[in-house]
Order: C-alpha cells, then structure tokens, then sequence
C-alpha cells in the first residue's frame, strides 16, 4: 500500500500500456527490470556494475539472471539518494538515468549529473512554494527540521535562502534528525521546538518515516495542538504518515507534486489477488499482500504477526489504495522514454526495429538522451480528460509541472480525516486561505498564527550559518492593518484574521433583531406622536403642571426615534447624534417627571391650599423654566464631550467583519454610560422624594404613577448599561436600542397614555351626571373640573356641576396634570 509499492506497480503498468499505444512503432517494445535496493543507496553501485559488466543478478533461488548490458538504455531511481547514487555513475558513461521523484538541488549540477533527467522540479523550486505559503498565511517567525540527507540538506539550505532573503521570514532554528533517527531522537527535537514560544509552524524536510516519528513524539509529549506542521513532498498526501496520529497532524499544510489519479491503475492494481501475481517475487509478493489484507499466510517465510489468516480470496478495494503522487510521475517517466526513443530520427526511415538501428549507432547513447530530453507528450488523454496536460522536460531537465498546497483535517460532514487541496503552485501561487481548517471539528475561518512574541527579540538564521534579530512591537491606537495580499493583521497580537465583510450603516435593518426593534419603535413614534398632538388640541392648558405633561409626551417621541441611531452602524455623524441626543432625550422627560414629582412633594400638606402653590416660579411658565435649566445642564455635558474629543468612527477586528466602532473603541461604550450620570441623579432624587410623597392625592394620586415609571425603569436601565459596557460588540448598540424602546414604552403607558384615558373616562363620567341633575350650561368651554388650581374653577362652567367646597372635599376628581 506504501509508495514504493505502488510505483513499482506503476513501473510494470506503464511498460504494459506502452508496448500496446497504437501511436508507437510496433518494434518499438519496453522490458522492465526492478531491483530492490534495501533502503541503501550503495547496493545500487553494485547492482549497476553487475547490469553493466554483463554478470548475472540474484534473483529467486539464487539461480544468476544476465541481462545484455548493450540493452540498458534509461535507470529510473526513486528518490534523491538513489538518484545521485545512480547519475553519479551512469552520467560518465553517458547512459541516461531518471527519476520521477528526485527532488535534490545537487542534480542541477550538470557538470557532473549531465545525463540526469527528472519529471519534478528540484527542492529550490518547492522552497519557493513553501516560502509563498508562508508569506500569504503571514506567519513571519518559524522553525525546521529537516533529515541528514541529500536531500534534506539541499531542501534546508534553498529554504533558508529564500525565506532570509527579504527578512520577512525568521526562520528561527533548524534541527536535523539522523537518517536512522529513533523516537529518543525525535522526542528531543520536539523538546527543542517546544521552547521556541510563537514558533507555531514547523517546515518539514524530513524523510516520511522522520514525520511519523515525529508526530509520535509530539503525541506522547501531550502537545497535539502546539505545532503547525507544514511538510514537504515527502509527506504529500500519504496516510500512512499521519495514520494513528490525525489528532496530532490536523491543520497541517503539505506539498504535493502535481497528479491525478488514474483509475485504470487502480482497476490494474484490483487484479492483483493470490493466484495473480503479476511476477512479483514471491517474498515481495507475500510481504504485500499480507501488509495490505492484514493477514498471515501460514506458508509464507516472510513471518507477520497479524491474528487474521489469509484465505486466499481477499480482495484489495479502493480504501486500500489512496493513490501515491508520483505514480503518474512513474507513468509519465516510461512514456517520455518511448516518445524519446520514436523521436530518433536516425532511425525513424530505417526498416529495422529500434534496438537494432541503436546498435548501429555511433552515438547512440546522445541520440537517447537527446530524444527523451526533446520528447513531448500529452500526458493519458483517455484516463484523465480534461485534466490532461502536455507533458516536456525544460532546459533545467525537469518538467515543470508545478505543487499542489494540500491541508490534511478532519471533513465535518463525514468525520474522517483528509487531505485537501486548498491551492497550486505553478511559477505563482494560487492559494485560497479561507478554505484553510486548523484543530477544530468545525470550520476555523482564521488560521494559527506563527509570530515572534510581541515585546520580544527573535534570534533568525540564515542559510551561511549567520544570524540576525527580529523585534516585533504592537502598533499602539491601532486595530488592525492590512497586507499587500488583502488580508488583515491583529496590529497587538499579529495574529492573521480572515475578514468576510465590513458592515455598511443599515446592515442591521436586516437583522431580526434589527427589523423587530425598528417596527416597535416606529409603532412608538407615531402612536406617542398622535397622543400628543391629541392632547394638544384635547386638553386645557391652564395652571399647574399641565405644561410639563406636554414636555414629557414630547421627549417621549423623541426618546422612541432616538432608538433608530442605535439601530444603525455607526458613522461619523450617528457617533455624534448618540453622544449629544442620547442624554438629550432622557433629560427632556426625567426633568419634566421630576419637577411633577417635586410639585406633589411641596404641596403633599395642603392639596386645598391652591392660592400658595403655583406663583412666581410655581407657574406653568415658571415650572418649564426649571425644566428647561435641567435639560440644558445635560446639554453642557455632552457639548463639552463633543468638543473635547471629535466624535469620530473607526472599523475593529470583530467575528471576522471590519466592525464599525465610534471612538475611543476602549471606552466608548463607558463614556456613554457616564454621560448619563446627571439623568441617573436626577431619577434617585425623584424615587426619594416620590417615596416622601407616596401619600399624596394630587392628580389623581400621580406621584405613584411616576413611581411606577421609575420601578420598572431602573431595571431596564441597569441591564441595559451592562451589556452595552461588559457585553460583546454586536450585544451593546442593541443593548442601548432596547433600553430606550422598553423606557419610552414604560413612559408612555403610564404617562400620556393614562391621562388620555382619565380624560375619556371622566369627560364620560359628567355628561352622565349632567343628564341625572339637569343643570345649567354656562359660558365657559371648559369646566373647572379639568383645573389643577381650585381658585381657578368657575362654577358656572359648561360642564361644572361642583362648587369650590365641594371641589375641597373630592380632589380626586380632579384631571391630572
């Protein structure tokens, strides 16, 4: 199921399509021969001069198999240490060698590898990639490792110099692992990484065994979710790396060389079963088939310790077989031989067939090296359809078939763990961050950041060894900032933030909440709009507090639209109207409340006494007067604010929106509370001197209706300031609307609400006792019984049926207000 497997496979499939493709020659045909090098580059060396000087090979039973060496015509070596190893001899000799999987920097070197050709670009090429991700995830400060290889050594070095070379990255430590590294070994490399605090992504230039181990040591340190891991090809999208150990590698980021999967392997593979072996040696064949079916056969000399026996008829199914990328690479690699060796043209005319026109060829191992290098091919148009490509070697001897960025997490709809492809990487970068998902079982819309600590001097290395320091400071007064790739920076903690949107004003209009408050408040307007201009035209205006009645039924029409500019988003002028108007509107009505309140309690002894109690100041011009001053002391205060600091907006990083906020954002929500500080003095001294009044009869015992209106009112306003203070961003302007919606209301019922039913109710209650006594209609419009002032009551009123004494004796007749 391991790759080797399976491009061994793919070695042996390609050679069998070959010698069938109708567009080659039919004398064109390709033998295959694979040797098992044991994980040990040398045995190549030995292997190569067995081929080469004509003696025989090991094979089953030991019996020497001699392959004519004149036939030997390409060496294709998986992997970097295999392929130095091989190039290192054949290019010499100027025999072709490939590799469908080499990623090594120092095959470049065509002084020495010259007859070197690879379908993958080399290791400098993956750095670049891998330093673009970087750079578009915003992680700035990271750690690698990487195996004490060719390979790894090369990867590591081209890395640094890519990442170095702008200051952008710090690459603050580079740890490597001995190619026979143990989990002693790979636990103390996690140790190492743990100690570097913010260094979150660690880049992976490691064999795939190395990952494993390394996962396995972060697993058992308890450190599943204090690494990002980005690995590199090696790694790709191979289960067997992460298999055990999802939890530990979930977020991770790896390159992938591009493939695609070609079912008509798969279907090849699937016709792999006991009785079929397709030639596999029978070691080989027993050591696979038992790894893949997790069985033992019991006649087998390759010993494994699974409990299940193998039957014989078990079938490999397509979870078995999660497609190695380089098997296409496998595949284009036999393909480039044939079309290279069709394209000879020495022996294109020629009748003989193309081993034996080679054979007449002084130069024939140029002319093959020459033709393979020159080929070009559409890469399985039958299998892979539109997703076809053409397919050529560049003047670097590599095809430049570019990476796919793939991110390994776990699949919320399913609940399994997957490797996802989330961008490419061909001469440019295509890369979609939102797609990205980290630890979490659902959606992470922003990725982990990987940053240098804010305050702190990070120690980066370049790639001769040297290094430089890295000093990350916050940005004081600074929410957020944007990057050149559009994406957005926590200005404090640097942490990279995915942004979906920037709220515009009427936004929440669109809101439940939104559409729900919006309606009642504009049910409140109208409704309290209409009452008062009933009662203007409606109710006397004589002596007392009649006036402050009206003051209070129009605040209470202001207070309902006030609620509109908590509604909205904030802007430059609703952060204005908020500070100035909130205050504003409270103060017309608990101004108007409490100078009624203060009229109950002066006059709380001699509710007959009117000829004392409304002079000078006690007048209705007097009382509004008062009012007035209170309302204007309200206005000083939030001038004074508006002058002292512009009222400006700003947007914050909020839920992944550019929330727009009025300024200061730290204590804008504070400062608004405070500036309602004189309103909240003003309703404790009304509640203190309702209580003294509570016995009072005046107005129809009003002052316990004004009390009510501050006993279910102070609750309103304590919640309220809360969760606008304490309350998340979205909670606090909803907060506020709320609060003033639920005050007016309170207001309303019981203030102008209420004196429109007295005024019903009592108007009712005379044409029914005029018709009982019959009595006479005098000139006046209107009778005594809607005065305040007893002085002021005619008894020869329209609808007067008391006299003054009895006006003594019944003051609870009398209309509020």
């Amino acid at each position: 199921t391991g790759g080797n497997f399976q491009n061994l496979m793919a070695f042996f499939y390609a050679l069998n399509v070959v010698n069938q493709y109708v567009n080659l020659p039919a004398t064109l045909k390709l033998g295959g021969l694979a040797l098992d090098t044991c994980s040990t580059p040398g045995r190549i060396g030995q292997d190569l001069y067995s081929l080469l000087s004509g003696e025989g090979l090991c094979g089953e039973e030991g019996v020497g198999q001699v392959v004519d060496p004149s036939t030997i015509i390409v060496q294709l070596a998986k992997n970097s240490q295999n392929a130095i190893a091989a190039s290192s001899i054949l290019s010499p000799l100027k025999i072709t060698s490939m590799s469908q999987s080499a990623t090594a920097v120092e095959l470049s070197d065509k002084t020495i590898h010259n007859y070197f050709l690879r379908t993958v670009p080399p290791d400098n090429i993956q750095a670049v990639a891998m330093a673009e991700v970087i750079k578009q995830f915003g992680w700035d400060y990271i750690s690698a490792v990487y195996t004490e290889n060719p390979y790894g050594k090369s990867a590591i070095k081209t890395f640094l110099e890519n990442t170095s070379a702008n200051k952008k990255t710090c690459t603050t430590l580079t740890l490597s692992m001995k190619t026979d590294a143990t989990l002693a070994d790979a636990k103390t490399v996690i140790d190492n990484l743990n100690q570097r605090v913010g260094a979150r992504v660690i880049v992976l230039f490691v064999t795939a065994s190395h990952a494993r181990l390394l996962l396995q040591a972060t697993s058992e340190k308890g450190l599943n979710q204090r690494f990002i891991w980005f690995g590199s090809d090696t790694w790709a999208n191979d289960m067997s790396v992460v298999k055990g150990y999802e939890d530990v590698a979930q977020g991770a980021l790896t390159i992938q060389i591009k493939s695609e999967v070609i079912n008509s392997f798969k279907e090849f593979l699937q016709t792999l079963t006991f009785q079929n072996r397709h030639g596999l040696p029978t070691d080989w064949f027993e050591d696979i088939y038992q790894t893949m079916h997790q069985c033992r056969i019991l006649t087998s000399a390759v010993r494994k310790t699974y409990t299940n026996i193998c039957t014989g008829n078990e079938k490999i199914t397509d979870a078995m077989i999660p497609q190695d990328p380089y098997v296409l690479h496998t595949i284009i690699s036999v393909f480039m031989i044939a079309q290279g060796l069709n394209r000879i043209e020495a022996c294109k005319s020629s009748n003989l067939g193309i081993s034996s026109c080679l054979s007449l060829q002084d130069d024939k191992l140029d002319l093959i090296f020459k033709g393979i290098s020159d080929a070009q091919y559409r890469v399985l148009p039958d299998d892979l359809g539109d997703k076809s490509f053409n397919f050529r070697f560049n003047d670097d001897g590599y095809g430049d078939v570019g990476y796919n960025i793939l991110n390994f997490h776990r699949d919320p709809t399913t609940g399994q763990f997957v490797y996802e492809q989330i961008g490419s990487y061909q001469q440019e970068l295509v890369l979609q961050k939102t797609r990205y998902q980290a630890f979490s079982f659902a959606l992470s819309r922003a990725p982990p950041s990987s940053l240098c600590p804010i305050g702190g001097r990070c120690v980066c290395q370049n790639a001769d060894g040297t290094t430089y320091f890295q000093e990350h400071e916050g940005t004081p007064g600074v929410s957020y900032y944007k990057l050149d790739d559009g994406s957005y920076v926590n200005a404090q903690t640097g942490q990279i933030i995915q942004v979906e949107s920037a709220p515009e004003i009427d936004d929440r209009f669109r809101d439940i909440w939104g559409i729900i408050v919006a309606t009642l408040a504009g049910i409140g307007v109208f409704a309290s709009l209409c009452i008062f201009i009933y009662l203007l035209v409606n109710y006397p205006f004589k002596s007392g507090t009649t006036v402050l009645g009206f003051m209070l039924s129009f605040g209470i029409v202001l207070v309902y639209a006030m609620v509109f500019a908590f509604i909205v988003h904030a802007t430059e002028e609703v952060c204005g109207l908020r500070r100035f108007c909130l205050g504003l509107v409270y103060a017309i009505c608990y101004s108007a409340l409490f100078i009624k309140v203060v009229d109950c309690w002066r006059n709380k002894e001699k509710e007959v006494e009117y000829s004392n109690s409304y002079k000078k100041l006690g007048k209705p011009l007097g009382l509004f007067f008062v009012a007035c001053l209170l309302v204007l002391i309200q206005c000083l205060i939030n001038a004074e604010w508006l002058i002292l600091e512009e009222p400006k907006m700003e947007r914050v990083i909020y839920n992944n929106m550019l929330w727009p906020r009025c300024t200061p954002d730290d204590f804008y929500d504070e400062g608004l509370v405070l500036s309602l500080v004189y309103i909240m003095v003003i309703i404790s001294l009304s509640v203190i001197l309702g209580i003294l009044s509570w016995r009072s009869i005046k107005n129809h015992r009003e002052v316990r209706w004004i009390l009510g209106i501050f006993a279910l009112g102070i609750p309103v306003w304590v919640v309220s300031c809360i969760v606008a203070t304490l309350g998340e961003y979205k909670m606090r302007d909803p907060a506020i609307a709320i609060g003033l919606l639920m005050n007016a209301t309170i207001m309303f019922v019981l203030g102008p609400l209420r004196r429109v039913y007295l005024l019903n109710s009592f108007d009712t209650k005379l044409e029914r006792e005029s018709q009982v006594d019959d009595r006479s209609i005098r000139g006046s419009v209107y009778g005594r019984q809607y005065d305040n002032v007893g002085m002021l009551h005619d008894t020869n009123s329209v609808r007067g049926s008391m006299n003054a004494q009895e006006q003594m004796y019944y003051p609870e007749r009398n209309l509020p207000y």
